[in-house]
């Protein structure tokens, strides 16, 4: 399962390098301030999961696992459904295109970052799901605030509050 992330993630990773680039061609400009911080916590997540994986094996109890590979599978779909929803306008960074408005559509009609919140209930879930779930736990708080500024910063650029 954290093979399938970890490609997934890079996957995402070449998607978004693409989409950044053609947002800057159109004149989108790139906010570094949560860039690093982001980034980072990606890395130290992906980095940790993969050793505790290697290194504690461990039999997580079937309705823990379930329960946990179900979430994962919804903040799956809510993070494909926003990404969708955003197009050529999903990329990683925080990117503002001039004369474009906020998209309201899709998942954002009910939750202002729904890839934040995807975030947060894979990177809680999947750990989860192998019988680490104390580490989905401390990942999900770091997510919470490394997003929650990130966050923050998207809606004084775009103007939400």
């Amino acid at each position: 399962m954290v093979v399938l992330y970890l490609l997934e993630t890079g996957l995402a990773g070449a998607w978004s390098i693409r989409n950044r680039r053609a947002l800057a061609a159109r004149g989108g400009v790139v906010e570094h301030r949560t860039e690093a911080s982001a980034q980072l916590l990606l890395v130290s997540y992906l980095v940790g999961l993969a050793l505790i994986e290697a290194l504690l094996p461990s039999r997580p109890a079937p309705a823990q696992a379930g329960a946990c590979l179900l979430l994962f599978a919804c903040g799956q779909l809510l993070g494909a459904w926003a990404a969708w929803t955003l197009g050529d306008r999903w990329c990683r960074a925080i990117v503002t295109l001039p004369g474009s408005r906020r998209v309201t559509g899709g998942p954002y009609r009910f939750l202002r970052h729904p890839i934040y919140a995807a975030t947060v209930a894979e990177w809680f879930a999947l750990p989860g799901i192998g019988g680490h779930g104390w580490y989905g736990a401390l990942a999900a708080v770091a997510a919470v605030f490394v997003l929650a500024r990130r966050a923050r910063v998207e809606d004084e650029l775009l103007g939400g509050s």
